[in-house]
């Protein structure tokens, strides 16, 4: 029998006083509800609120309610010890449909309190409640509780639930294409709840606090999850189980940990505003939601089980091609996707694997065909080494594919961040705008008037200060290359009078050093622009990144690198 829980654990007198004598008029008690339905018991839904989403009570002879725009529900009289699932509605998050399952484990809910389901308590449901604090560990939540904190509330909690719930659902749907590869029953709802015992177990038996984002804790999952839901595969597939989890697993992880990887790069700035909808206004317009956006409508991980055929998932020989075909398919390149595709042979199916392509494959983007620094052409990587004195200058080629700004204009917002001797240096630009040929190429790019630079400085010195740009130009004529002028900037900075020329050397980059640097660029409406690097043989995603000054922020696509200065 489960064990219940008291998800408030202090009781005014009154309230107390005043349910004695309730159950007194009605003559006792006895195993009844009245203590907790004599006033209404509430309950609130939060991946971020969810709204209008049904809630079915299971131990209450499956009645329901429907939550408001802030998530927040009303047990029906009675219910107030039931068990509760939340599915469908609307994340205010996203604006999109939510499309998982939220689950509550059982317990006496006191008057005036509030119950709370969030992706922790969808875990415990499946591990038991006396997990809470063990899990909690894991996540790096040691003083919250679990089982009654809304996570809009705490920063910290919010950010891991929502990376904890993009898990489960990626593999949710992995389950799903699974099912339909192999002929197997699995519903949507026990796939959601096999993946959730799976993320559950995973994360409380690693060992120290879990990174959410670890390909080796993903896989484990995902191969957990396919042990979980094998009653409901085919018998040819229970058969070879353990071969089958390894085959999916291989198949499905980078896709899956690409995912939940951009989800938690996109969130890593949050912080909360006055109010829960402050909080999501900020992230939206940050652009830190669109992996989010990105994950919960992608079908990647289904479709790409769906054309892998049975003989294939239970071949142990095939684990690596599996894999390598999944690595194509989360970086979106369709000549790798086609290569892998192509070595597995009879194994995938053509037609599935068009519409795995179809749902990966670009088709509006920046590309950044070169990169250079200090005029130095170097690799998208995380650590490069260049000749020169100081840091000056860094470059890039662009052309634009399909429609990357939609119907908007061609403006971007860029940030820039670098940690050099101790020194924190951040910028954000709050607009450009870009201007391309008939060739799609870039040929102009300039800080229209009157637009804001955004500097904070931390470290020796402790500085904010707003600058207004004059019409400056962020294009290199000669090489026909976007370029972000550091010294350029760092004099603007000087010339606002803020710092002396003698700090503003000491945050100036210089050789024998080196220099940790992120770049950004983000939507100037807070709608994604994609920017994806030019490879050998075709593109590959650039990566999720955020940079924030505290009263602007910029999430988008961009790079993280060690660049170390040699004389």
């Amino acid at each position: 029998m489960k064990a219940q829980i008291k998800r408030n654990l202090v009781l005014n007198m009154g309230v107390a006083a005043a349910a004695a004598a309730a159950l007194a008029g009605c003559g006792g008690g006895s195993g009844s509800d009245s203590s907790s339905s004599a006033a209404q018991v509430q309950g609130k839904a939060v991946d971020f609120y969810l709204s209008q989403a049904n809630v079915v009570f299971p131990d209450c002879s499956n009645q329901t309610a429907t939550t408001d725009g802030t998530g927040n529900f009303t047990f029906p009289s009675g219910c107030a010890k039931s068990a509760i699932k939340v599915s469908g509605g609307t994340d205010i998050g996203t604006g999109l449909a939510f499309g998982g399952v939220l689950l509550a484990p059982a317990s006496d809910v006191a008057q005036g309190s509030t119950a709370v389901v969030t992706p922790f308590t969808t875990l415990l449901t499946q591990v038991g409640t006396d997990q809470s604090a063990a899990l909690a560990a894991k996540l790096g939540l040691q003083s919250t509780n679990l089982l009654t904190q809304d996570p809009m509330q705490d920063v910290t909690m919010l950010k891991s639930g929502v990376v904890l719930q993009q898990l489960i659902e990626q593999i949710g749907k992995a389950l799903a294409g699974l099912s339909a590869s192999t002929g197997g029953s699995l519903t949507a709802e026990a796939s959601a709840a096999a993946a959730a015992k799976a993320v559950a177990t995973t994360v409380i038996g690693s060992s120290g606090s879990v990174d959410l984002t670890s390909t080796t804790l993903v896989s484990s999952a995902v191969s957990a999850a396919v042990v979980n839901s094998q009653a409901a595969l085919s018998s040819s597939t229970q058969a070879s189980i353990d071969v089958v989890a390894a085959n999916v697993a291989a198949l499905v992880t980078p896709v899956i940990a690409s995912h939940v990887t951009n989800v938690s790069a996109g969130l890593a700035n949050t912080t909360l505003g006055a109010t829960p909808a402050a909080t999501v206004a900020s992230l939206q317009k940050a652009g830190a939601l669109q992996s989010l956006s990105d994950s919960v409508q992608s079908s990647a991980s289904g479709l790409l089980l769906s054309s892998v055929t049975s003989a294939a998932l239970v071949d142990g020989t095939l684990t690596s091609s599996l894999g390598a075909l999944g690595n194509a398919v989360a970086l979106g390149n369709e000549s790798a996707i086609n290569s892998a595709a192509s070595a597995l042979g009879n194994n995938v199916d053509g037609n599935g694997i068009a519409a795995v392509i179809l749902a990966v494959s670009p088709t509006d983007y920046l590309r950044l065909d070169s990169f250079s620094i200090n005029d130095t052409a170097v690799p998208f990587s995380n650590a490069v080494t260049i000749t020169g004195s100081t840091l000056t200058n860094i470059k890039t080629s662009v052309t634009q594919v399909g429609q990357p700004f939609g119907t908007g204009a061609s403006e971007i917002r860029a940030g820039l961040r670098y940690v050099y001797n101790g020194n924190e240096v951040i910028l954000v630009i709050e607009r450009v705008a870009l201007t391309f040929n008939s060739s799609n190429q870039l040929v102009a790019a300039q800080i229209p008037p009157g637009t804001s630079f955004q500097f904070v400085v931390n470290g020796t010195v402790n500085t904010r200060v707003s600058v207004t740009s004059t019409g400056d130009n962020l294009f290199d004529s000669s090489s026909g290359q976007l370029v972000l002028p550091v010294a350029t900037l760092l004099n603007k900075l000087r010339s606002s009078g803020v710092l002396s020329a003698t700090q503003i050397q000491a945050l100036t980059p210089t050789a024998p050093g080196s220099v940790d640097v992120t770049l950004v660029v983000g939507s100037e409406t807070g709608q994604p622009v994609r920017v994806r690097a030019a490879t050998g043989n075709g593109t590959n995603p650039m990566s999720v990144v955020g940079v924030d000054t505290g009263d602007s922020a910029v999430v988008g696509y961009g790079t993280e690198t060690i660049v170390t200065l040699v004389p």
